[in-house]
């Protein structure tokens, strides 16, 4: 599970997205409503300056679901912060794979550098 700052006029926080290690290939909500894209864009994974990502604790066997999961559903219903957004849309399909998500703040602490991106154990 990874997250990054958002882009673009009127969002801000961090984006969260869901990362597979086998496809090098992110899936998260890009859109609502069923419309748009789940994958691509600035969505790059671990390693790369500004994503800050964390191993799924019991994931390893479980990727194809979750993505597949999160190809499926990460557009559905109307986007709306806090209820039905990339945060909430990551979480449920790491939770219907039986998977507890990792912390990923909507937004860094004030007064608070970003915390290091660690991807391990």
């Amino acid at each position: 599970m990874c997250t990054r700052p958002v882009k673009g006029f009127p969002f801000v926080g961090k984006h969260a997205y869901l990362w597979d290690d086998n496809s090098k290939k992110g899936c998260g909500m890009r859109s609502s409503s069923g419309k748009g894209p789940t994958t691509g864009g600035v969505d790059t994974g671990p390693g790369t300056p500004g994503q800050n990502c964390s191993r799924v604790p019991g994931s390893d066997g479980k990727e194809g679901a979750v993505m597949s999961c999160c190809q499926k559903n990460a557009n559905k219903g109307i986007w709306f912060p806090g209820i039905n957004d990339c945060h909430n849309s990551a979480d449920d399909c790491l939770k219907s794979n039986g998977l507890a998500p990792p912390p990923h703040p909507r937004f860094d602490p004030p007064g608070e550098e970003p915390p290091l991106a660690h991807y391990g154990p």
